[in-house]
């Protein structure tokens, strides 16, 4: 019998006996009040000493605000028309990109990637970053940090891969730093364009009121000293010599795809480093792919 059973046994059998303790025995009623004053002043102390342990526990403050994270949204999505499901509340959460998003990133992505710096729950991955960090993915900000040759060979991005060594970082760090003035804007008309392609909600009103910048971009990405097209395909035009396809790069069913294979002639092909087949080889299941996907793409009340 461990300690954990025989305390628990001992105190019962005391508090069981209290009354013929007080009625046999002259000593006694100040025995149980004693007995009961040691007993409020243990459970108030071990109370004390395990909300400390909590406290300092960052991983179970981390489960904590996923708890109640989960609740806030059940509760959202118990309120739309359909309702609560025959099978029950929980039902929502299991189909629901924001809630299965960090988690199934968290368990298949982030011993090479990060979200904000972190696992995707909060936590910090016990394996080293080797991969793009992925929050904010495909919008203007991230795009713009891509094409920035102070970061692009950062471990924000192509730093941990093998692609740091490649021709996109050479010449984003030795290009871009040559643009004039014009050239700068018009750089800046193609960052526009090429986070466009994703097509996400969340910056839907910008792309729409760039739309004449976005369209501009189109044609001077395949101009000098742009030359994106020299290693992208884009819009039926360009070669597949080095990088992904950028017609719709970030886009719903782009980012599928690279998850189903990114060694596909639409991706990275050869040049793919490390990152599995989550779809072909089985890793993931399709609904599962796609709920990373509403995730990072911040597209989850669709």
């Amino acid at each position: 019998m461990t300690w954990a059973h025989l305390v628990p046994t001992l105190v019962v059998t005391l508090v069981a006996l209290m009354p013929i303790i007080a009625a046999k025995r002259a000593w006694g009623h100040r025995f149980n009040l004693g007995l009961t004053f040691g007993l409020l002043l243990a459970i108030g102390a071990l109370t004390g000493l395990a909300l400390r342990e909590d406290a300092q526990n960052a991983e179970f403050q981390v489960d904590k605000e996923l708890a109640e994270t989960d609740a806030e949204r059940v509760l959202e999505l118990a309120a739309r028309p359909s309702g609560i499901p025959p099978v029950g509340a929980l039902s929502l959460l299991r189909t629901d990109p924001l809630t299965q998003g960090p988690r199934l990133f968290a368990s298949n992505c982030s011993t090479c990637h990060r979200y904000d710096g972190h696992d995707g729950l909060g936590n910090m991955p016990a394996d080293e970053q080797s991969a793009p960090d992925l929050v904010g993915y495909a919008g203007r900000s991230w795009v713009a940090g891509l094409l920035d040759p102070d970061r692009v060979g950062s471990l924000e991005y192509f730093g941990g891969t093998d692609h740091a060594r490649g021709r996109m970082v050479r010449v984003i760090e030795r290009r871009v730093r040559t643009f004039d003035e014009q050239q700068k804007i018009d750089f800046e008309k193609i960052l526009k364009a090429i986070s466009a392609e994703a097509a996400l909600p969340r910056q839907a009103a910008m792309d729409a009121s760039d739309a004449e910048d976005v369209t501009e971009a189109h044609s001077l990405m395949a101009e000098s000293p742009f030359d994106c097209q020299d290693c992208h395909f884009f819009q039926g035009e360009g070669a597949r010599a080095l990088g992904p396809d950028l017609t719709g790069w970030g886009s719903r069913e782009w980012m599928f795809g690279m998850l189903q294979n990114p060694a596909h002639e639409d991706f990275y092909r050869e040049n793919n480093d490390r990152m599995p087949a989550f779809g072909e080889d089985e890793l993931l299941s399709q609904e599962q792919i796609v709920m990373i996907v509403d995730w990072l793409r911040e597209d989850w009340d669709r």
